[in-house]
């Protein structure tokens, strides 16, 4: 059986994919002082990370909605979860045997294929490769990573899947998705010292006041930042259409639920650099599930959803 499945995809690219590739998200640039394009020196990294942070919980709601449409009346049961953070992102940039080996191009944490991802279980071989032949016929794949080969141990963590990454396009632009201006700046130096922005009052924007009321909940300069250059591709780019990288892992069900079972001591097992590693992908983990009932969050959610559908997005929410 394992023989069989490891046929699948036989030939598919596996190498290395990136969010940054032509084509996919374009280069994030972030200002200081918006009208004089001034640059600013922060950590860029983490900046882009939470840019790309954002766009999963922008895409979250669509990305759900076609894969469930795409394996509606399949035997196949479809398994989504949250995006992946910017913690776990910049936990792996900390980490020198994954993202943070410095020999990786930069922006490094765009090596982050599967910041929209997802199971699909199936329990037969036949049920597998027409799993993947539904996702080939609906998505432009770029990449599959077989581990069933019985000859080999598989992926680190011990199960068997066929990892597909694909290129998601939701069906909005980026102006849709973010509006199609910069809508702040860090031009006062005391709003920013108190990590607060300077509104462009000239050029805000419903989706504009929606994002930045999200990202007031939890500010950082960071994320100010990754709101903004995503702002700036919006503004540069209005009507190209999003596209990222996402990921479905093609599981058969005893190794799902092997995994089920096992999930707890692989995130301890691959905490490489220690304690505080752990410390801050356990914290990430229960902190976004609270977090996953603001209104904000579901108001940002619902953006490209509305737009597929021809309806309003969510008005702009305020919680005290």
């Amino acid at each position: 059986m394992l023989e069989q499945a490891a046929c699948i995809a036989k030939g598919v690219f596996s190498g290395a994919v990136r969010q940054d590739a032509e084509g996919l998200i374009p280069s994030l640039k972030f200002y200081r002082v918006l009208a004089a394009r001034a640059p600013i020196s922060f950590d860029h990294e983490a900046a882009v990370a939470h840019a790309y942070a954002l766009v999963g919980q922008g895409l979250e709601s669509v990305f759900e909605s076609d894969v469930r449409r795409i394996f509606g009346g399949a035997s196949a049961r479809v398994v989504t979860v949250a995006p992946k953070s910017f913690q776990r992102m910049q936990n792996k940039l900390l980490n020198p045997a994954e993202h943070g080996d410095p020999n990786i191009a930069r922006p490094r944490c765009a090596k982050n294929v599967d910041v929209l991802r997802g199971c699909i279980i199936v329990k037969t071989v036949e049920e597998l490769e027409e799993a993947y032949s539904k996702l080939q016929a609906a998505f432009k794949v770029v990449r599959v990573k077989n581990t069933h080969e019985p000859s080999t141990n598989g992926f680190r963590g011990g199960y068997r899947s066929l990892l597909v990454n694909f290129v998601f396009e939701p069906g909005l632009t980026w102006s849709q998705l973010f509006g199609e201006k910069v809508t702040f700046d860090l031009s006062n130096p005391v709003k920013m010292m108190a990590k607060q922005v300077t509104e462009l009052e000239e050029n805000q924007t419903d989706l504009g006041r929606v994002w930045l009321n999200y990202i007031d909940q939890n500010p950082t300069i960071q994320k100010y930042m990754a709101l903004q250059g995503l702002q700036v591709i919006s503004s540069e780019h209005p009507n190209e259409p999003v596209r990222m990288i996402a990921e479905l892992q093609l599981v058969l069900e005893p190794y799902f639920e092997g995994r089920t079972v096992s999930h707890m001591l692989f995130k301890i097992a691959r905490c490489d650099t220690g304690a505080m590693e752990m410390v801050r992908d356990f914290f990430q983990e229960y902190f976004h599930k609270e977090d996953r009932c603001d209104e904000r969050l579901q108001a940002v959610r619902d953006i490209a959803l509305a737009v597929n559908e021809g309806r309003s997005a969510s008005k702009q929410v305020t919680v005290q």
